[in-house]
């Protein structure tokens, strides 16, 4: 009795495993059709689990396999670099070896870019900050000399007049000298 409760529970159990290894494959096929992140994991899921249900059953083992690379592809399709890899790495086949070299290598170069990128960003944001520091100060100097050129033409335009008013008051001193002299001589004629 014993052993036949064992072998109902070995059949069920298969039966158990095929039937999620099914499950699987749909969510693979959705997965693939729909390219979300979610699908893929909910197959690899199944694909596990069904494998722990019953380690002979191929079907799981091989669709665990190819759900990983696919899962991998579309990530790195993706460009989501860290999940492709993490996702195939559990592979170890010939193609997912060389899917991983493809993502190690594309991984490599997006942050190569990201590091030109920023080094591009840092130096655009000194280049800004040097011209305006530039500008500011030719800024300043500019008003400052403009400033002094007003201060001295005001100045010279004060002494302009200051001279011409001493010209005037010359030439009225010499017109009173010249009276009083006129009147000297007159008041020495008479």
């Amino acid at each position: 009795v014993k052993e036949m409760q064992e072998a109902l529970t070995e059949v069920l159990s298969h039966a158990e495993s095929l039937s999620l290894a099914k499950s699987a494959s749909e969510s693979l096929a959705l997965a693939e059709a729909g390219g979300l992140y979610e699908r893929y994991a909910e197959s690899i899921f199944a694909y596990r689990e069904a494998v722990k249900l019953w380690s002979g059953n191929r079907e799981a083992v091989r669709g665990e396999t190819d759900a990983r690379k696919k899962y991998a592809a579309n990530a790195f399709a993706k460009g989501d670099f860290d999940l492709a890899a993490s996702t195939v790495r559990e592979v170890d086949d010939d193609e997912a070896r060389a899917l991983g070299g493809k993502i190690a290598r594309a991984k490599a170069e997006s942050d190569a870019r990201k590091r030109r990128v920023r080094r591009l960003t840092i130096a655009a944001i000194a280049l800004a900050a040097a011209v305006i520091v530039i500008l500011v100060g030719a800024t300043v100097i500019i008003s400052d000399r403009m400033a002094k050129e007003r201060e001295a033409r005001e100045l010279a335009t004060q002494q302009e007049r200051i001279a011409k008013n001493a010209l005037v008051e010359t030439q009225q001193a010499r017109e009173q000298e010249r009276k009083a002299a006129e009147a000297r001589e007159k008041a020495q004629q008479e």
